[in-house]
């Protein structure tokens, strides 16, 4: 929930895409093509979807349209020429609920392929992937979140994109080789996912907030290669409508609610580091202090927004005038806050003075000023009382689902913004958990897999 420097606010929106509900899955190997991957309960094979959401209808699975089965037969064997591995035993199910349960528009796993209604054309695609399977080629390369590993290599979509759109010609290809007989290489690997970020629909990224400008930078070009957008949003930047006039449109992530969840969390922080601090654990102390720090900074940048008339009609007048002790406040004493915090950089790698500090602002010092600071602002807005909670803690991630539930509105609205806008992970496992996505989701570790590397 903490922003690096902004990103430009470029828009353009295009193509209503629909997503489908996910349900919950046990471990099969699968690779989906593009977009973020439901869940599915599965056999023990390879799954390869071509991730994309459908349009659910009310058909019979397995019934081919009209003429469908001379295509397939010539599919298969167009398939099983360019390959060199016998596919005539795929059974194939037309118009099938199933993809939808992936948010995707076909998939392959062993030796069925199930497309959904009037994506006929895939057929060739996902005959590919089935030969991959045979071939044992489908592998997991990195685990990600839930224990889903993901697929990062993508050479085996390239090659069923060529050899399905050569399989899907007018014309039944000549096998110039003897044809392999072989079965679907079973497997006990874990989910393999291969997710893509789309051209053609907003794309929400999880990430933890510690992005330096390089690796800003360095994600920027690499989004907009892979989008053909130069829409980069941070999460404090998306708006909740589009307008020529950015400023003029709220945030998707609520001025109030993200103000409300600093104040919490900086609280939340500044009690779990008294007590470490009286339990003399250092270390500790000032993890806890920069989770502290970063929250002020937080409300700080929000509060400047308002300052700049970036809130986007928000907040009244009222609001703003009741913000202003607030940002007094804030101004008078966050040098504090940041002479503190530079201390505990240059203190990091020095134990002896590390422990020297902390234990001389562990009782009457600068913790205990900073928490008698931090309480004074809950005199703004009776926080507790306001979201019916007892403990800062559950009052942070009340706050956070609220914002959560908000983002996923936006996202869902604006589904068809072309680019990219990172959001808090934690924020991303929330969405992940709503149904009818519009928007393509993606996890900080999914993100990381497509070829941008940390730094």
């Amino acid at each position: 929930m903490f922003e690096q420097k902004p990103a430009p606010s470029i828009i353009n929106e295009q193509n209503v895409l629909t997503t489908n509900k996910t349900s919950k899955s046990q471990s099969s190997p699968y690779q989906t093509r593009e977009g973020r991957l439901g869940a599915i309960q599965a056999k023990q094979r390879p799954i390869q979807a071509k991730q994309r959401p459908v349009q659910r209808k009310e058909q019979k699975t397995n019934q081919p349209l009209s003429g469908t089965s001379t295509k397939e037969t010539q599919v298969k064997a167009n398939v099983s020429a360019l390959t060199g591995v016998d596919v005539s035993d795929t059974q194939v199910h037309y118009n099938s609920g199933k993809p939808a349960q992936l948010k995707a528009e076909a998939y392959a796993q062993g030796s069925e392929v199930h497309l959904a209604p009037g994506k006929e054309a895939h057929l060739g695609h996902e005959l590919t992937h089935v030969v991959q399977q045979k071939q044992g080629r489908v592998q997991p390369t990195i685990q990600g979140n839930n224990g889903i590993g993901i697929n990062n290599d993508p050479k085996l979509e390239q090659e069923a994109d060529i050899i399905g759109a050569k399989a899907m010609q007018s014309h039944t290809l000549e096998s110039t080789q003897p044809l392999q007989q072989l079965s679907v290489q079973s497997s006990s690997a874990q989910l393999v996912a291969q997710c893509k970020l789309e051209k053609d629909r907003l794309n929400v990224v999880g990430e933890k907030h510690d992005e330096s400008d390089s690796q800003r930078n360095k994600e920027k070009a690499f989004c907009k290669e892979q989008t053909g957008s130069s829409n980069y949003w941070g999460e404090n930047q998306f708006r909740a409508k589009y307008s020529r006039v950015s400023s003029k449109m709220p945030f998707a992530d609520p001025f109030v609610l993200r103000i409300d969840q600093f104040i919490s969390f900086a609280i939340q922080y500044c009690e779990e580091m008294k007590k470490s601090a009286k339990d003399w654990d250092s270390k500790l102390t000032m993890i806890n202090f920069s989770f502290v720090y970063k929250a002020m900074k937080g409300i700080k940048d929000t509060l400047q927004k308002m300052d700049e008339k970036e809130d986007g009609f928000e907040l009244s007048n009222t609001q703003k005038a009741e913000y202003n002790p607030l940002k007094q406040s804030l101004d008078e004493n966050m040098h504090l806050f940041a002479s503190v915090n530079t201390l505990v950089k240059k203190y990091q790698y020095d134990e002896d003075q590390l422990k020297s500090f902390v234990e001389g602002n562990s009782d009457d010092g600068l913790f205990s000023e900073f928490d008698v600071w931090l309480n004074s602002l809950t005199n703004l807005r009776d926080l507790k009382s306001l979201y019916e909670k007892q403990e800062f803690s559950e009052l942070s991630s009340e706050i956070s689902e609220k914002r959560s539930e908000a983002m996923h509105e936006a996202a869902n609205r604006r589904h068809r913004a072309k680019g990219v806008w990172k959001i808090g992970d934690r924020h991303r496992e929330h969405m992940e958990a709503m149904s009818d996505k519009q928007y393509n989701l993606l996890s900080k570790e999914e993100f990381y897999a497509l070829g941008v590397r940390p730094d």
